[in-house]
């Protein structure tokens, strides 16, 4: 479904991902994982094509579905996103439209494939909450999303990607603005919307508890490049390089603490 190849991005002179390769499949879940300042934001960001006027892709493929997205142009992107690629984003109330209720928002996003009544946008989008655990949809449809918890709004943005049935699913963030409870039942609508969809989860966290519930695939990012890749049991249970072993010590730690 998506294959990185040898991708590096900088954002003027100052390269921030260097030769990056890993790949994803339909129905999977890969979790990329470091630091602030790794580099793992914007490799998601350069997938999406929302690297913005200073970002760019310097080098390399971003193949999806035999496609090279590193040299489509702004409205074959755009076309893709609206339809078969959805981004979740770290703070899903402030990614939507805060002057529109989410029922319209519903609307617009499912125009991209096509016109649609307000009625048949409606039921779509109940349907879909409810699949993500959402209690009375009709209330939040009617809503704006400052008028939503948050998370509440992290799971209509959720719903939202999901509606359009996409391929693949980026997420950047999404539990990490949340508190623990909430946290688990992001987590769990993720897990429903998977079953749901098959669709692949490209997902961007430092939360390695949403790493051992969710990830089928883990790759360890450092100083902008992949320096550990493989299966969950494999990164979380038996790291081979030293910052994944430093980081799980970390997060050892931290538990220990807790407790």
């Amino acid at each position: 479904m998506l294959e990185i190849k040898d991708l590096a991005v900088a954002y003027g002179n100052r390269e921030i991902v260097h030769n990056v390769d890993f790949s994803v499949q339909l129905g999977e879940t890969v979790c990329i994982v470091g630091e602030s300042g790794s580099g793992k934001s914007t490799l998601l960001k350069a997938i999406a094509g929302l690297l913005g006027q200073e970002g760019h892709i310097t080098g390399g493929r971003i193949e999806f579905d035999g496609r090279n997205l590193a040299q489509s142009d702004p409205k074959e992107y755009r076309s893709l996103r609206g339809s078969r690629i959805a981004m979740v984003y770290q703070h899903a109330g402030e990614s939507m439209d805060p002057v529109m209720r989410i029922g319209r928002q519903f609307q617009e996003e499912l125009s991209l494939k096509g016109k649609i009544s307000r009625r048949e946008s409606d039921r779509k989008a109940a349907e879909c909450m409810k699949q993500l655990l959402l209690k009375e949809p009709e209330r939040i449809l009617r809503s704006y999303p400052s008028m939503l918890s948050g998370g509440t709004n992290q799971r209509v943005a959720l719903a939202l990607a999901m509606v359009m049935e996409p391929d693949l699913i980026l997420a950047d963030e999404p539990t990490s603005a949340l508190d623990v409870t909430v946290q688990a039942e992001v987590v769990k609508a993720m897990q429903n919307m998977k079953k749901v969809t098959n669709a692949a989860i490209l997902m961007v966290t430092h939360n390695m508890g949403v790493v051992a519930q969710m990830a089928d695939k883990v790759g360890v990012m450092q100083s902008g490049k992949v320096v550990e890749w493989g299966t969950a049991e494999e990164v979380l249970l038996h790291p081979v390089h030293d910052y994944t072993k430093m980081l799980m010590s970390c997060v050892l730690r931290m538990e220990t603490e807790d407790e």
